[in-house]
């Protein structure tokens, strides 16, 4: 925790009591960082730097695995649509859902004849914007946005 002592606004000793707080609680790696004799919003820069190095030095590069949206979703026309919205994928899609831009799933419904291009008619949907979700196996791919007109 980073402080400076001559902060008018928040004293140096909320960091202090904290650290005691926490160390007396079972925390093992607390410390407390004396910034400096700044004022409020001159302790800034000071902390903000050590905090952002703090978390630099935790990061573990991560690497994305799985299958892509894009490798997934071949097309999506007409996009806006009025009726009928075709989507053709790379692969068989088991089932689809259409969700508004709340997040409620709208419609859904299998892919039975497990295609990979289908139609869904849409003409009865009020003017919005969309997302369609298509489920392949455990995994789900959700489309970008698709206008209805």
């Amino acid at each position: 925790m980073y402080y400076c002592t001559e902060d008018e606004q928040v004293t140096f000793d909320n960091s202090i009591k904290a650290f005691d707080y926490m160390t007396t609680n079972g925390a093992e790696n607390v410390d407390t960082v004396n910034a400096g004799p700044f004022s409020h919003g001159a302790c800034v820069l000071p902390s903000m730097t050590g905090i952002y190095n703090l978390f630099q030095s935790l990061k573990t590069p991560c690497t994305l695995t799985g299958i892509q949206e894009n490798q997934i979703i071949s097309s999506i026309y007409p996009n806006p649509v009025h009726d009928h919205l075709t989507i053709v994928t790379t692969e068989n899609t088991d089932r689809y859902e259409l969700i508004n831009a709340l997040g409620q799933v709208i419609l859904n419904g299998t892919n039975s004849n497990n295609n990979r291009q289908f139609e869904l008619n849409l003409g009865h949907l009020e003017n919005g914007v969309y997302f369609l979700r298509l489920f392949i196996g455990d995994s789900y791919f959700t489309s970008k946005s698709i206008l209805k007109m």
